[in-house]
């Protein structure tokens, strides 16, 4: 993994994994020097190996230098499997595993990086890198059928074996959580009238997260809602941008930057529709989070989400950058309390039915102990 970051949905995913898998397998967990925080550190008999040349950015000599980091470690400690995660730890590390002679290579579908309208020149650099470096990959384990999808339209990894395992999410944490107290009392710590109605937003601010897109939505319903607020949680390189943009929209007022949130629930506890406007998913674990907290969302049609939610039966998937067609989606569930409840409803229903973590850890299970035999 390239880094460690809070709340990042790969992190969650192989936490959960090792957490529940420890006792029956010998894990390693190699990562890249930027820690921001660190779940696997309690986790007993887990060896992490920290790559000081392993950077998010593309650099090339470093990252040359961490393909040897790599191949040493990999040689030296004969892995059985090396299971990859995040786009170029992923790229640098099964082409390491692969020459270091590792039995059994998997690439870890996350998300699908050359689907980056913001940058045609990142989008041909990981089409080019993932081409180039499929070969070193023996099966593909993709968190949604829609990031996989994407991937075999651009002719990588359709000869290779694969499995859909969906990412995901400890549902107790959601389903046990008593949200009418959560929705009070988070309210109350944010100054947050009990008659407001609220839209959220979770997540890493950075251009292809695009908080810019649900900051601009938002300025348009705010005109005629005046007891509209928007809470956004999160952190990143954007933040700055985005609080600009909110004071050139004249909302900064009725716009709130939670910052960074452990306790997520209590987020989604106080708000009304769950707004999701990324510009890159491999699958949105957001809108899983939401669900399971019976939160409707208006999203942008991006990777994996229609594999959450259903387009005006459990939520509202609009194109991705159509501000106007989002705003008035938005605008209805405002305007149909009860729509939003019977929408937030069914999307528990469905989460709940195919998100359970523990169906994600037997499924991998599954195939860990497939290719050991």
């Amino acid at each position: 993994m390239t880094w460690l970051a809070p709340g990042g949905g790969a992190d969650l995913n192989v936490f959960l994994t090792i957490r529940d898998l420890n006792p029956d397998f010998e894990f390693h967990l190699a990562v890249g020097h930027e820690i921001h925080e660190n779940p696997f550190k309690d986790i007993p008999g887990l060896t992490i190996h920290v790559c000081p040349w392993l950077d998010r950015p593309i650099r090339p000599l470093k990252d040359l230098i961490a393909f040897f980091w790599f191949w040493r470690l990999i040689q030296r400690e004969q892995f059985d499997v090396v299971h990859t995660h995040e786009s170029k730890a992923g790229i640098i590390s099964r082409v390491a595993a692969r020459f270091a002679g590792c039995p059994l290579v998997i690439f870890g579908l996350h998300g699908v990086p050359f689907n980056d309208p913001t940058s045609k020149l990142g989008r041909w650099l990981f089409l080019a890198a993932e081409g180039l470096t499929m070969w070193a990959a023996d099966r593909i384990v993709a968190v949604s059928r829609e990031a996989l999808g994407h991937y075999h339209a651009q002719n990588l990894g359709r000869d290779l074996p694969y499995d859909v395992v969906y990412s995901g999410v400890e549902l107790a944490r959601f389903v046990d959580a008593d949200l009418n107290r959560l929705r009070g009392e988070t309210r109350d710590e944010f100054g947050i009238p009990a008659d407001a109605t609220v839209l959220l937003n979770i997540g890493r601010f950075s251009v292809a997260k695009a908080q810019r897109y649900t900051i601009e939505s938002f300025a348009r319903l705010r005109a005629t809602r005046p007891d509209l607020k928007l809470v956004l949680v999160g952190e990143g390189p954007e933040l700055e941008n985005c609080r600009s943009l909110c004071r050139d929209l004249g909302v900064d007022g009725d716009v709130i930057f939670a910052g960074y949130q452990a306790d997520i629930v209590k987020m989604y506890a106080l708000a009304d529709v769950n707004v999701l406007t990324s510009m890159i998913e491999g699958l949105p674990r957001v809108v899983v989070e939401a669900s399971l907290c019976k939160l409707p969302t208006a999203c942008f049609d991006v990777p994996g989400v229609k594999e959450v939610i259903r387009d005006g039966v459990s939520g509202d998937v609009v194109a991705s950058a159509d501000v106007d067609a989002l705003t008035d989606r938005i605008g209805v569930l405002l305007a149909l309390p009860d729509e939003r409840k019977v929408k937030g409803r069914r999307a528990f229903e469905r989460a709940s039915d195919l998100w359970d973590h523990r169906k994600m850890v037997a499924d991998l299970r599954a195939i860990y102990e497939y290719e050991r035999q």
